[in-house]
């Protein structure tokens, strides 16, 4: 198997690791994360957001893990890799 060589690998791929990992690939840094379990974290157990956050263009109240899932997504976009 190749080496995986990353300039910074984030460990836990909740709402803060995910964030940091996006911000951190938009900045040019090759970047993964690294997630024992699901990715989301706790916010996943919750049924509605709100306020609603502030990257969702929508009124009505959010899921935690459809948020998650759009951190996820975004994460992907960016190229991030999940390890």
């Amino acid at each position: 198997m190749a080496a995986l060589h990353f300039e910074l690998i984030v460990i836990g791929e909740g709402v803060a690791g995910l964030t940091a990992a996006r911000h951190a690939s938009h900045a040019g840094l090759k970047t993964a994360t690294l997630e024992a379990a699901l990715f989301g974290g706790l916010i996943t157990n919750i049924n509605a957001l709100d306020p609603v956050p502030a990257i969702d263009d929508g009124d009505s109240p959010i899921m935690g893990a459809d948020l998650a899932a759009g951190l996820f997504e975004a994460c992907i976009e960016a190229g991030v890799q999940h390890i």
